[in-house]
């Protein structure tokens, strides 16, 4: 047996019902030793108090690169974690002692910038919509949700004008405002689906239309008009240099065309290199950077990417970019052997802001998953770490075993997690911090499928599923860490994994005033066992006992 295997605990018996049960005042009708509040006997018992009205169930999550957020049936939202940029969208918790603390941001040192690493998600009010939360996206540095009637409403970082407010003065939004201090986006319909990716923002509308805002970077928004040399300046990419570089920033988003993708889209996914589509009838169209190959059209190369100084440019080779210089209907739907009927895409860059990691999951009518794009810590499920969709189709390969039909797909940085039918979730890929759930740090996917591994032990059957990356890997390559949460089928939230700091994303309350880096003046490494806190899921009996306290 393979020894990796040999260690993998199932975790069982973490809910169940105490056998103490309260004993009644009153045997027989005859009086016991029970006294009234005025000390006169009575037969009620005074153990049976009236049952508190239960919490609000959770219909909904998603998972950021270090948050995660919660939609109530109410439709209220909240969210938690790191809250620097106002991405958590509290107003006024966040001001500039949470911007100006650097690349080293830790709730150590800033304890007041985060939600959920020494409380409870419940510690704060809902975040001030003004209306129902209909759906909700979590990106690498800001957040979007839909309201009721299609509104469109995003908070957090706003550089490069992702959050498509058209105005350069709005650096953040949720720092020191609420959310709805500034304007819903005017995106020229009502929102039906939205992604927030790293620097960019994408919506399907009413109707079909999809449009995209933010950063144009590698031909992000899909509009084919980006020259990636005319925006890449100064060893940065800047809106300022020309106007195709950004959009949102200086303009509303309805000021555009929607991307052209030769079909109407139902649903769209973004990470922060890259963004797919998938339109009626089940095409799949991705346009964005192909370094790995996370695009699906099997032409890509990395090192054909490489400009004269060695650093990435789409115009270095017409493989390494779709959406730059063409629009994403300009090519072939991706290959994926059938009809798509749900996406997701994850990617992470370096610190120094190299890109690292990128790749594509697609779920199949019927269930089939296939997965394309970086594999090198088996982020793909094939049982080998080779890239997939550099220069073979997606449908080409197998499609991943993960033991039964799949529901939903949701990729991070260097993991993945499926939603099967019946409930169980299965996760593969990095497990640095355990964001695998198996009670060990194993990878699963490098040399075994993904079925060889048991499901997350939750304690109940999952409805839906969030995965988030972590932040940015170190200088020397390390693995991204990365976080899942699942939403069970009583509106139970359990989430697992880490981060690099564990700045609260997993909602547990228990990790303030600990820092999880072995040298936090010099963040280069983590370790789940500097502190017991910093990660759920890594050791044998380490899931969560009780749900995220998500809401009263």
């Amino acid at each position: 047996m393979n020894a990796k295997l040999a260690t993998m605990t199932v975790v069982v018996g973490l809910l169940g019902t105490s056998p103490y049960q309260p004993r009644s005042c009153c045997d027989g009708g005859e009086v016991e030793a029970c006294t009234d509040s005025a000390g006169e006997p009575t037969c009620d018992d005074p153990t049976t108090a009236p049952e508190p009205e239960p919490a609000p169930r959770v219909i909904a999550i998603a998972a950021g690169d270090e948050h995660s957020c919660a939609i109530s049936e109410e439709g209220e939202l909240r969210c938690w974690g790191n809250g620097r940029y106002g991405r958590l969208g509290y107003g006024g918790m966040f001001g500039s002692i949470c911007e100006s603390s650097g690349d080293e941001f830790t709730c150590v040192s800033r304890p007041q910038c985060c939600v959920g690493d020494d409380e409870t998600p419940t510690s704060e009010v809902p975040i001030v919509l003004l209306s129902a939360v209909a759906r909700v996206s979590a990106g690498v540095e800001h957040t979007c949700a839909i309201l009721d009637e299609g509104e469109l409403r995003c908070w957090g970082r706003n550089v490069t004008g992702q959050l498509g407010l058209a105005e350069g003065a709005f650096f953040y939004v949720g720092d020191d405002e609420s959310p709805v201090a500034v304007p819903p986006i005017d995106v020229g319909a009502p929102a039906l689906d939205v992604a927030a990716g790293g620097a960019h923002t994408c919506a399907v509308l009413e109707g079909g239309a999809l449009r995209c805002w933010g950063s144009n970077e590698r031909g992000l928004l899909g509009h084919g008009d980006t020259s990636f040399s005319a925006c890449a300046q100064f060893d940065d990419y800047k809106c300022f240099t020309d106007p195709a570089c950004c959009v949102g920033d200086d303009e509303l988003p309805s000021a555009r065309e929607p991307v052209e993708l030769g079909g109407a889209a139902i649903s769209v996914a973004a990470s922060a290199v890259h963004t797919c589509a998938v339109l009626e009838g089940g095409a799949l169209r991705c346009w964005g950077d192909d370094s790995f190959g996370q695009l699906g059209y099997g032409g890509a190369s990395g090192s054909l990417c490489l400009d004269a100084e060695m650093r990435f440019s789409c115009d270095a080779d017409p493989s390494c970019c779709v959406g730059d210089d063409e629009v994403p209907a300009a090519v072939e739907p991706v290959s994926v052997g059938g009809a798509v009927v749900q996406v997701s895409t994850g990617s992470a860059y370096s610190s120094a802001g190299e890109l690292m990691t990128a790749h594509t999951c697609a779920v199949l009518e019927g269930g089939a998953l296939r997965c394309w794009g970086d594999n090198a810590y088996g982020q793909l499920g094939y049982g080998h770490t080779d890239s997939i969709g550099d220069d073979e189709r997606p449908g080409d390969v197998d499609v991943v075993d993960v033991g039964g039909p799949v529901v939903q797909v949701a990729a991070g940085a260097s993991h993945t997690c499926a939603l099967l039918e019946g409930g169980d979730v299965r996760c593969w890929g990095d497990n640095s911090s355990g964001q695998l759930g198996l009670g060990h740090k194993f990878s699963v996917g490098d040399d075994e499928p993904p079925s060889a591994a048991p499901p997350v032990n939750l304690g109940g059957a999952a409805t839906q599923i969030a995965v988030g990356g972590g932040p940015p890997f170190w200088y020397g390559g390390a693995p991204r860490f990365g976080h899942a949460c699942a939403l069970l089928e009583d509106g139970a939230v359990r989430c697992w994994g880490g981060g690099t700091v564990n700045n609260g994303q997993l909602g547990y309350g228990d990790t303030g005033g600990i820092s999880c880096l072995i040298n936090s003046q010099v963040p280069t490494s983590f370790s789940c066992s500097t502190a017991s806190p910093c990660c759920v899921g890594d050791e044998p009996d380490d899931m969560p006992p009780e749900p995220v306290d998500a809401f009263d």
